[in-house]
């Protein structure tokens, strides 16, 4: 083993990604069975079902699209969705009967139209805790956040309004809809708001700034959803009554289409092309997709129990083609830094680095600019040294008109970090330098049992643990060892086959050895 110099300060660990894919995944609600079927809108088939508490109703997505929103009408709470593992992270309680669920585009700040306690819950993403409870009109339903501006928007089902919702949560006022208003959607650019007219069957047109009505158009029976395309051109409405689909064309206000699909369409949203259209039946438990080129169905996807999805359900995400890979993982002397490092992404901007400490609940996210290494130098308290940190990476691009566009944040690549020495500790270590292991390992490929054969000059106590590709922790197990050679057994016949690293932790410091189960 090499001996720790007092020149070494730093302790570096390299994650490498290897080019990113994109992923369009659709989120549907199964309210009668409490799950949640995730779609690869590639592909158009189930790829996972993730199972709740209770009663999914409404879906929003995170700023970076790592993130799905889900409320539960029964439970009364709002479901966090990690896109990258598609497990449920996290839950908070917000109001009785949550229905519609927006995000705000620039802060992530969720907001969740509560049904029956007549209020707005909203919610801050880090710690995903309710900051504020806002004012609101008679059992708000649908709800949107502007594009650009501090604005929110709720329909009240019962009150046949719009409540308006400005800067720090003041309700600002209500403009009328229609007879139970349900779904409502801004366009892309924030210059129009559309709200469906359940009781009317039509869809309200408003101004997106003003929010005054510019005009009324005529839909199938209850309108529920209400979708637009990128550019605002086509809307797109589930019709309960009439099992139909509506295709308005916004210019001219008229309806183009209307595509018969399964009993009791619900949620409706558009794929990030614009090439389909997903719908959900209620009453066929699936979601039909349709081709917005034919206007015709393509194909049915089956799903959970009565699909709903009222909001924007599908997910434009960015992950990285395999997982993080530690290559480099040695203690040095404190105080610290860390240094985290990536590989650059081509036709990049910029990047943002998050790294977050769990056991202080504590996270930095830092904008680094292109260049031949990626890297920020950050510091961990010695109260927290030998837990885990997380590391993600998103890259920043600019679009056809020049504006910033940032990518979804990378899968979540977790690192332990080791206890480092200070430098009293790395002096006694350096006047004990005839301290050193002989380290062999075998076999390797290894089966169900590891060997250690081991050397030590000196009594005491050693940590051996495993770590996935990915820097997460799988055991840890203490053993005493005594002075001369020592014979240890790890048992890992529970371990899936692939890579790992056997880490060993004594007084003279961290070693690390790859070996492979079959």
């Amino acid at each position: 083993m090499k001996r720790l110099h007092s020149s070494l300060k730093v302790l570096l660990f390299t994650i490498l990604y290897i080019p990113f894919l994109q992923a369009q995944l659709a989120y549907i609600p199964n309210l009668g069975d409490g799950t949640v079927s995730v779609i690869d809108v590639n592909t158009d088939q189930v790829m996972t079902t993730i199972t709740t508490e209770g009663a999914p109703f409404a879906v929003a997505i995170s700023p970076n699209n790592d993130k799905v929103y889900i409320t539960d009408i029964t439970t009364n709470s709002l479901i966090e969705i990690d896109v990258a593992t598609n497990t449920v992270a996290r839950t908070v309680a917000v109001g009785a009967t949550p229905f519609g669920v927006a995000v705000n585009p620039q802060t992530g700040t969720i907001y969740v139209a509560n049904f029956s306690s007549g209020n707005i819950s909203v919610i801050d993403p880090i710690t995903f805790a309710t900051i504020a409870t806002l004012s609101s009109g008679f059992r708000p339903y649908g709800i949107a956040h502007h594009p650009m501006k501090d604005t929110v928007i709720n329909t009240n089902f019962s009150g046949n309004n719009l409540s308006i919702i400005g800067k720090n949560g003041v309700l600002r006022g209500a403009t009328p809809l229609g007879l139970s208003p349900v779904g409502v959607t801004y366009s892309a650019d924030g210059t129009k708001v559309y709200a469906t007219n359940f009781g009317w069957d039509s869809i309200s047109e408003l101004d997106g700034n003003t929010l005054a009505t510019n005009r009324l158009f005529p839909a199938g029976d209850a309108p529920f959803g209400v979708a637009l395309n990128s550019d605002g051109s086509k809307l797109y409405v589930s019709n309960e009554n009439s099992d139909d689909v509506s295709v308005i064309n916004t210019t001219t206000g008229f309806m183009e289409a209307s595509i018969p699909v399964g009993g009791i369409p619900s949620g409706i949203s558009v794929s990030p092309d614009d090439t389909k259209v997903y719908v959900t039946s209620r009453e066929e438990n699936s979601v039909y997709v349709i081709n917005t080129t034919t206007n015709t169905v393509t194909t049915t996807i089956s799903v959970g129990n009565d699909p709903r999805g009222l909001g924007k359900f599908i997910v434009d995400y960015t992950i990285p083609d395999g997982i993080p890979d530690i290559t480099t993982l040695r203690t040095q002397l404190c105080p610290l830094p860390y240094t985290a490092s990536f590989d650059p992404i081509e036709n990049a901007l910029a990047y943002l680095i998050e790294i977050k400490i769990p056991a202080l609940d504590n996270r930095i996210i830092t904008r680094v600019v292109q260049a031949s290494t990626i890297s920020i130098d950050f510091t961990i308290p010695q109260s927290v040294q030998g837990t885990t940190v997380e590391i993600r990476l998103a890259a920043i691009f600019l679009d056809s008109n020049g504006n910033e566009v940032t990518g979804a944040f990378s899968a979540t690549g977790e690192v332990n970090i080791p206890f480092c020495l200070t430098e009293i500790e790395n002096s006694a270590l350096e006047a004990r330098a005839g301290m050193d292991h002989n380290l062999s390992i075998a076999p390797n490929p290894v089966n169900n049992r590891l060997n250690i054969n081991l050397a030590s000059s000196a009594a005491q106590n050693i940590n051996l643990s495993i770590y996935n590709t990915s820097g997460k922790l799988l055991r840890k197990v203490n053993f005493d060892i005594h002075s001369g050679r020592n014979n240890l057994t790890l048992e890992i016949a529970d371990l899936a086959e692939g890579a790992y690293f056997l880490q060993l932790q004594s007084v003279e410091g961290v070693q690390q050895w790859k070996f492979v189960k079959l």
